[in-house]
């Protein structure tokens, strides 16, 4: 068997006490087609990962998940270089200065008004400020419905973890209708089909 199988005689010994050759009527001998089968299943085995080899398989299988680990860290590395994610705390500042900004133009909407409508009266200008603070309320209370910060699916976000941003636009392409931008006519006016 050894020398059909090239194994050790000590592989072989070791294959035996495993079950993986299947011992013979006598002392010394094994039953070669079916050893010979159960071997095979045992290389199947081993090449997806299941074969029953104890703490051997699970070392390799550590060792192919920290390989995994480290290889998606590596590419996390580089995505971040690349400017492919940014870090949740940069996130949530930006988040945080654009929900400043819609909250002070909100309040400043009576000002404009008034302004632009001076026929207005104090209570109608009082009226069009609660108005706007309803408006920007509301809008908070579906914001923290939503739970945009903090715990998303019961993950907790830490200010490190990178967030996938945007990619930046470079160019814009107008979508052409045989060469004129859409909506644009022709200067000529076409020739109608003959039916």
């Amino acid at each position: 068997m050894a020398a059909f199988t090239n194994m050790s005689t000590r592989g072989v010994r070791d294959f035996v006490a495993r079950r993986i050759f299947v011992p013979g009527s006598k002392k010394g001998l094994l039953k070669f087609v079916e050893s010979i089968h159960r071997y095979h299943d045992h290389l199947r085995a081993s090449a997806i990962g299941k074969a029953g080899g104890g703490e051997r398989d699970t070392l390799t299988t550590e060792r192919a998940n920290l390989a995994k680990l480290q290889a998606q860290e590596v590419e996390l590395r580089l995505a971040r270089a690349r400017g492919e994610y940014v870090p949740l705390s940069d996130v949530t500042d930006g988040w945080a200065k654009v929900a400043q900004i819609v909250r002070a133009q909100g309040l400043a909407q009576t000002s404009r008004i008034g302004a632009k409508v001076p026929h207005l009266t104090a209570h109608d200008r009082t009226e069009i400020a609660t108005l706007n603070r309803e408006m920007l309320e509301a809008i908070a209370e579906e914001v923290a419905a939503l739970q945009v910060l903090g715990s998303a699916g019961g993950a907790e976000f830490t200010s490190d973890q990178p967030v996938k941003a945007k990619p930046k636009l470079t160019e814009v392409k107008i979508p052409t209708n045989r060469g004129r931008p859409q909506g644009v006519k022709d200067s000529k006016p076409r020739a109608k089909r003959r039916s």
